[in-house]
């Protein structure tokens, strides 16, 4: 088994060596992902996934003091083929519905962490003015606690998530939906439904990330906000196999170019973690684009 190598999760205020330590992760990845059938990805497709994350790698450890690290990203995949099929393979392929049938009504990252998602969602949410006009959200594998900034109160306020007991305790949803996007990656919404879409520490569970983040495109308005939210906590048998032997600092790059592929713009990426913080906090956002004016 290969081990999480942890110490290239950092970003610049953390140092690492990335010429001989990229250099191992992708090959450990390579071999990891491959071995079992080598013949079902060309060379040519890893191959451009090892210029992105090379790219990216050395980009984000010279961003500085830039809040955005992936600001000066300037090569990012043309296409999904990049990643490899078997990257989306889970150690326990058993249905998801049995993993949270039991209700788990705990926090997934301590209260440095969700103090900096906070404190993050209140800069980038809907002002309160807004609020007034009706905001409709989208609160993505969602559990008993979304997080949110006191006062932000959306008109409508949906929680997608596995356990019925769970989104029933969460204060802040004003309906919910039991819906397994592993088994069915479609959004059971209608178009242009839905001003923020949040998803907090489950971008590594979702084995259909093409389907899933193209689909959120199509229920945002257009203008509408995605923030994607993690750390390093995880059940490991439940994520992606890509998601389990590429470091922290690139599940950053991984989650952005989701995105980016399925039609989002204006993408940020900021390491939220605070000063005093245990568990490091990780966020990626973007847009949909506005509807282009009639000729």
């Amino acid at each position: 088994e290969i081990p999480r190598l942890r110490t290239l999760a950092a970003f610049p205020a953390r140092k690492y060596c990335v010429p001989v330590a990229f250099v191992v992760v992708v090959a450990l990845l390579y071999f990891r992902l491959h071995k079992s059938d080598a013949s079902t990805s060309p060379r040519s497709e890893m191959s451009a996934l090892e210029r992105f994350l090379l790219q990216t790698l050395r980009s984000c450890s010279t961003a500085g003091t830039s809040k955005n690290c992936i600001s000066a990203i300037q090569h990012w995949p043309q296409s999904w083929d990049v990643f490899p099929v078997q990257g989306f393979d889970r150690q326990d392929e058993s249905p998801d519905s049995l993993f949270y049938q039991a209700p788990k009504l705990v926090t997934h990252i301590d209260d440095h962490a969700i103090k900096a998602l906070s404190q993050f969602y209140e800069s980038v949410f809907p002002t309160a003015v807004e609020q007034n006009n009706g905001v409709s959200h989208l609160d993505m594998c969602s559990s008993w606690i979304s997080h949110f900034p006191p006062g932000y109160k959306p008109q409508h306020c949906v929680g997608l998530g596995m356990n019925q007991e769970e989104l029933s305790q969460n204060s802040a949803l004003t309906s919910t939906i039991v819906h397994d996007l592993n088994s069915s990656p479609s959004l059971p919404f209608s178009d242009n439904m839905f001003d923020v879409v949040t998803n907090v520490v489950s971008v590594d569970y979702l084995v259909h990330p093409r389907k899933i983040w193209e689909d959120t495109l199509r229920v945002l308005k257009p203008g509408g906000l995605v923030v994607l939210s993690f750390s390093n906590r995880m059940f490991p048998t439940k994520a992606f196999r890509l998601w389990l032997h590429t470091t922290d600092h690139q599940h950053v790059l991984l989650a952005a170019a989701f995105l980016k592929l399925s039609g989002f713009v204006d993408l940020e990426a900021q390491d939220i973690t605070l000063p005093d913080g245990h568990d490091p906090m990780f966020v990626v956002v973007g847009r949909k684009p506005q509807l282009q004016a009639q000729l």
